[in-house]
């Protein structure tokens, strides 16, 4: 399903399978056509689908890769040039486990997809990010035995060059996250095990015409990060000066984990890592974004000893990082009141410095829920409102994309159940 906000809008089935259809991720290219993809059960195997529209409206959704074999963890970017990219796993569970990429072209669609990697293993949470001369870099988890962090690099000119390693720990190393501005300069961070069973926050920063960097500790606590088997609760984003933002859930000295968060910028580096909320339950998702001009907001996933029922219920919280001050705001802000269990916070940032976040709500009805937030009103976050009426489930597995264009609409799209 997808919903566009501009003055409301109507959520729309945006695929006419007959199988199922889960971990939906959505973009926008340049001119402001959304792109989304998805897997879906074919009933031969589990596929890469798309969909694209056009002046608005939704086309028909297209079957994106031609092996056989399931493929899994979606992930989606697009350039200011119209171009976009999807890559993931494919051969799932089936060693060896491949990254497969496909370019959208404007006026052509999309292309014959490719292997970006060449070792024997297994792989996992693909990503990828583009810059506006159309090169793009791509990151995964990979596994044999240990778990490393690649990358391969896309030249607009050249192609894929062959994958490399972007750490050179010989601990475990999971969950990467890249973001990338319209010069090519990216950074990415991931959770690694320093060698005694405590897992933490490294950095590398991608140059132009230079490749990866060293790669560095970014926090030096002493609890460790939380994931949950290749899934760590991290994010990161950049503005377009190539200051980058990083948040992550990490344990505190009272054995909860709380969400902290670090600031690059170009001239300095990383900072020093500093807590942005107050407190005392544990956080689990974390998701940040950044505006053109260095603002930035961070939204996750806590649970709320304040809601009174038993087991403690999830609530959203958000924390916004203002430039001009160079300061996170004093206090957390709950975005939502429900009383049911809260997951899956995506946040996004429009031109202006407002905020829209979204989310999957209640554990009985599974429900997607949405808040904005303006800049100019004294009151910020507004009051959450449902943004689907379905009477079934929202995939409790599948988390919301989220994305806004040029002039502050948004799409979201999300897996539901159908009757």
């Amino acid at each position: 399903m997808a919903k566009r906000r501009e003055n409301g809008g109507t959520p729309i089935l945006i695929e006419s399978g007959t199988g199922t259809a889960y971990s939906p991720r959505v973009n926008f290219d340049s001119d402001d056509n959304a792109i989304s993809v998805w897997i879906q059960d074919d009933f031969a195997d589990f596929s890469v689908f798309a969909n694209t529209t056009v002046a608005d409206r939704w086309g028909t959704e297209e079957r994106i890769e031609s092996r056989i074999f399931d493929a899994a963890q979606p992930w989606i970017a697009a350039d200011g040039n119209g171009n976009a990219i999807a890559v993931w796993v494919h051969d799932y569970r089936i060693t060896p486990e491949k990254i497969l990429a496909s370019w959208y072209l404007p006026g052509s669609g999309w292309q014959v997809e490719e292997q970006i990697n060449s070792r024997f293993g297994t792989v996992r949470v693909p990503r990828a990010v583009i810059d506006d001369s159309g090169n793009a870099l791509s990151l995964w988890a990979y596994s044999n035995g240990d778990t490393s962090i690649y990358s391969n690099h896309y030249s607009a000119i050249g192609g894929w060059d062959l994958e490399e390693p972007i750490e050179s720990g010989d601990a475990p190393a999971y969950g990467p996250e890249i973001a990338i501005n319209d010069q090519g300069n990216a950074v990415a961070i991931w959770s690694q095990d320093d060698g005694d069973g405590v897992f933490s926050i490294y950095a590398n920063h991608y140059i132009p015409g230079q490749g990866w960097q060293q790669e560095e500790l970014i926090e030096s606590g002493a609890g460790t990060t939380r994931h949950d088997d290749l899934s760590v609760y991290l994010d990161i984003d950049m503005d377009s000066d190539g200051n980058a933002i990083a948040a992550w859930s990490q344990e505190d000295d009272d054995g909860n984990f709380s969400v902290y968060a670090n600031r690059y910028t170009p001239n300095g580096g990383w900072g020093e890592e500093q807590i942005i909320e107050s407190r005392t339950e544990t956080v689990k998702h974390v998701a940040v974004d950044m505006d053109s001009t260095g603002n930035a907001f961070v939204a996750w996933q806590q649970e709320d000893q304040s809601v009174n029922v038993f087991p403690a219920v999830s609530s959203i919280y958000s924390n916004r990082y203002d430039k001009t001050i160079n300061a996170w705001w004093d206090n957390e802000q709950l975005i939502e009141s429900g009383d049911e269990n809260a997951i899956y916070p995506e946040i996004q940032t429009d031109p202006d410095g407002n905020a829209i976040a979204v989310w999957i709500q209640g554990d009985s009805t599974g429900s997607l829920y949405s808040n904005r937030f303006v800049l100019n009103d004294d009151n910020g976050w507004g009051t959450e409102e449902l943004l689907e009426s379905s009477s079934g489930k929202v995939d409790p597995e599948s988390s919301p994309s989220l994305a806004i264009d040029s002039e502050g609409n948004a799409v979201v799209v999300w897996a539901q159940e159908e009757f």
